[in-house]
């Protein structure tokens, strides 16, 4: 990253003055202008007090201050004052250096702050009114559970409300404290680098991300290696509970510590690996608790949690699972379109092709199936295949009333790949007609790509069609 930031406060003067005949345009400049300025004077604060002498003597953790600050009859810290120091105690020597004190908050200015500024979700908890997210049957959190004020050298653990009458309190309990340790973790980070790495130049603490990048490894680090041994060795009993329900209702034995959270989001596009968005263990571990509450089928709740670790990436698990599903219950479509989802995060398409094709041939309008089968041929390069998929998935969807864009570019896309140009051409010009201004880009794309493969790839006008994948199926 260049550390040269040329805008000056003139710079900034001038462009405010600007006549500009889109006022939107020189506004989103002048905010621009404003960001990077604001962002030159901290990274020049930062230079100046990274040459600062500082005094690193060690910090005797008796000296650091732990105390919960709020209490109530359902206002609940998890990790408690002797977890708290103990967990201090076996981190890494150094990292506590200077550290003042952690201090246990119900944190209500802090959510209220966040869900004034925008809408993230949150509703008042039922028993203190605060801002939070309904986390697991009878728990709520806010949606910040930590913040380290470099000024006071302070880390803030925010509390859990909780109905603690939950009968599924047992289940969760040591979830949320394996959680509130490995936000301390991650805020005693942010106070380690604040303070001791200076070699880097102070200036860079004005990157963000680099900052959370290196807050959220440690953390990961730290959970690992600290808070899950640790955990283990106290909470021994409360923990095999908990694997044991997992094992029960999710349909698979996984340790404890494959239901941690992988803290390291930032700059990862959003958390996407491959075409999926990474979610959180204890999201799927929460909807996990909310369907056992409702009294849900048992193969429901394994079907559902067999897919929540398809979208982790955890398709082996994934695939365990919802072949236990299958057993219990032979020829379920909908377990198997997740049989056919995680065969294809496996690498394995022509099996999961055979799959979502047993299910399109027993449901011609599922238009799911058909996708499915699309990317299955996809990944198999079988484009006529794919292209007959794509084609049975608009008429299913346009049947269900839902839009079809995005199916009409795919085929588009594999219609050319098989040498239909003049097919391709009909796919631009419906998109083209989109009500959706991002699809007339992506018909003019198309119809470049087209006009480019015109003399290339031979027309198949006139060439007989291949059958369908339906008639294969029957």
């Amino acid at each position: 990253m260049a550390r040269s930031i040329h805008t000056t406060r003139a710079s900034l003067a001038r462009l405010k003055a600007q006549d500009v005949s889109r006022e939107e345009v020189r506004d989103e400049a002048v905010e621009r202008a404003r960001g990077e300025l604001d962002r030159k004077r901290g990274m020049k604060f930062g230079a100046r007090t990274g040459r600062r002498p500082r005094e690193r003597g060690h910090t005797a953790l008796d000296s650091i201050s732990i105390a919960a600050t709020d209490r109530g009859p359902h206002v609940w810290f998890p990790a408690g004052e002797d977890d708290v120091r103990e967990l201090l105690r076996r981190l890494p020597r150094g990292v506590t250096d200077g550290l003042a004190r952690v201090e246990m908050r119900l944190g209500r200015e802090a959510q209220d702050e966040l869900a004034q500024s925008d809408a993230g979700g949150e509703e008042p908890d039922p028993f203190t009114g605060r801002w939070s997210y309904s986390r697991f049957p009878g728990a709520w959190s806010g949606r910040i559970l930590g913040r380290y004020r470099p000024d006071a050298a302070a880390i803030e653990l925010y509390a859990y409300v909780i109905d603690p009458a939950h009968p599924l309190r047992a289940v969760w309990e040591p979830l949320l404290r394996m959680e509130a340790l490995s936000v301390l973790a991650h805020e005693v980070a942010h106070h380690h680098d604040h303070t001791e790495r200076v070699a880097r130049g102070r200036w860079l603490a004005e990157d963000r991300d680099a900052v959370e990048r290196y807050a959220e490894a440690m953390q990961h680090e730290w959970t690992r290696g600290v808070v899950l041994p640790y955990l283990r060795e106290r909470y021994a009993a409360e923990i095999a509970l908990t694997e044991r329900w997992v094992a029960r209702h999710g349909g698979i034995a996984l340790p404890f510590g494959a239901l941690a959270d992988d803290p390291r989001a930032t700059g990862r596009g959003g958390r996407v690996h491959g075409d999926r968005l990474l979610w959180k263990m204890s999201e799927a571990l929460g909807n996990l608790a909310g369907q056992v509450e409702r009294g849900e089928p048992a193969w429901e709740c394994r079907m559902r949690f067999a897919r929540e670790l398809h979208f982790q990436s955890r398709d082996a698990d994934a695939l365990a699972v919802i072949r236990r599903v299958l057993r219990a219950r032979p020829g379920e479509p909908r377990a198997l379109m997740v049989m056919a989802d995680v065969l294809l995060g496996l690498g394995r398409a022509a099996h999961a092709a055979r799959v979502a094709r047993r299910v399109a041939a027993a449901e011609p309008l599922n238009a799911r199936a058909w996708g499915l089968l699309s990317r299955a041929a996809e990944r198999l390069e079988r484009w006529d295949e794919a292209e007959d998929a794509a084609t049975r998935q608009i008429q299913a969807t346009e049947a269900a009333g839902e839009r079809t864009e995005w199916t009409v570019l795919f085929r588009a896309r594999f219609r050319l790949r098989s040498g239909d140009v003049a097919g391709a051409l009909e796919d631009a010009d419906r998109l083209a007609a989109s009500a959706r201004p991002y699809f007339h880009a992506r018909a003019e794309a198309l119809r470049a790509r087209a006009a480019a493969a015109g003399d290339a790839i031979p027309s198949r006008r006139g060439r007989r069609r291949h059958s369908s994948p339906a008639s294969k199926a029957g």
